[in-house]
């Protein structure tokens, strides 16, 4: 009986997931595939929890996922979509599993936009169902992770920038989250497609969600603008930053939450990576930005030291104004007696800010630089 089958496939799928050293033939990994995507054909509520089962069972796991790959799991999962109205049960778990086919492998990303149902998940973006809404944007963030397109600027279009401009009003948080995702990963998009997503209401949409009382809303809508600040063309950081405001990423800086105060500071890190007038972004409203990242960065963690430290480095790779500027904020606590945060990162046993800190130091000391000798004897 299918119900027993996939109770059978339940009970072995939570024993791996418990014990890893366990289940760990083959054989019976294939024959688990081969079963629950059998199982998938099922009409009734068999067919809707296999997905599930199926989701569970590869999640994270790229020997899996290439397994299911080579069984063509990623068509019998495309055909479920075309098959045209599912029950919103069956469609979430279809969508959640080809978002976990794809999270890792190429080859399924590429296979699942082959056979054309991009618009069909795309539809299922403005689904009734919240849990589909959300399903939709989990399974478009694992696809929209190949380079390969991202390159090409194939995810930066209208039909799909706009329902997902649209999610970030819905009243279901998961979905808020969710949409962001999406949108952290089109963002970047390396070619000049970036006003696509500007001219739809993209950019004040997410300095909207910056203010929301979720932390990881404003975590991810961080992320999300961060990742457009990625590489981007002085008119484009210049359009973003009219929108938050130094006073807006100040306040960001010194969020609670220290996954917030690390996304801010990388996406200023991002803002002022670049030429000089990049750099004089974090002097507007009379340094309110800087001196913001200066006093964060008294006691933080290491993750936010980094992040702080390479943006202070990409500000001293700026002229003389913005060396000392820079200098000024590494020895403020020094002249009340404390020790410097540039010394105890230097200390530090992370590696990564350790390397972060000397930047800054190699970058206010550069020999050709006028400066450069006070400022090495300062530090």
């Amino acid at each position: 009986m299918p119900g027993q089958g996939l109770l059978a496939c339940m009970c072995l799928v939570v024993i791996r997931n418990a014990s890893p050293n366990y289940l760990q033939d083959m054989g019976i990994k294939a024959k688990l595939v081969y079963l629950l995507l059998e199982l998938l054909d099922d009409p009734g509520q068999v067919g809707d929890e296999a997905s599930f089962v199926f989701s569970s069972l590869v999640a994270g796991k790229k020997d899996l996922q290439q397994l299911a790959f080579e069984n063509n799991a990623i068509n019998k999962f495309c055909n479920q979509l075309q098959k045209g109205q599912l029950h919103p049960k069956r469609l979430q778990g279809v969508l959640l599993a080809l978002a976990d086919l794809c999270s890792k492998l190429e080859s399924c990303r590429l296979t699942f936009l082959s056979l054309k149902v991009l618009n069909q998940v795309i539809d299922a973006l403005t689904h009734d169902c919240a849990d589909v809404r959300a399903s939709a944007c989990i399974c478009l963030r694992s696809i929209t992770r190949s380079i390969k397109n991202l390159c090409a600027g194939y995810f930066m279009n209208e039909m799909l920038v706009i329902p997902l401009i649209r999610l970030l009003d819905d009243p279901s948080v998961s979905v808020q989250v969710a949409a962001l995702g999406v949108i952290s990963n089109i963002v970047v998009d390396f070619t000049t497609r970036k006003s696509t997503f500007i001219q739809c209401g993209g950019v004040k949409q997410l300095v909207q969600l910056t203010k929301s009382m979720h932390s990881t809303v404003r975590f991810n809508a961080l992320w999300a603008l961060k990742n457009m600040m990625f590489l981007a063309d002085d008119r484009c950081k210049e359009g973003i930053f009219l929108e938050l405001t130094g006073s807006l990423l100040a306040s960001l800086i010194s969020d609670p939450e220290p996954c917030v105060q690390e996304q801010a500071l990388a996406l200023v890190r991002n803002l002022v990576d670049g030429c000089i007038k990049s750099i004089e972004n974090v002097f507007a409203e009379d340094g309110t930005l800087l001196d913001a990242v200066g006093r964060q960065l008294h006691n933080v963690s290491d993750e936010v030291g980094i992040q702080g430290m390479y943006l202070l480095g990409n500000v001293a790779s700026g002229d003389e104004l913005h060396k000392e500027a820079v200098l000024q904020q590494l020895l403020a606590q020094a002249d009340n007696g404390a020790q410097s945060f540039v010394i105890k990162f230097l200390q530090s046993s992370d590696s990564r800010l350790r390397t972060a800190a000397v930047w800054v130091i190699v970058n206010l000391t550069f020999p050709s630089c006028p400066g450069a000798f006070g400022r090495l004897v300062q530090t």
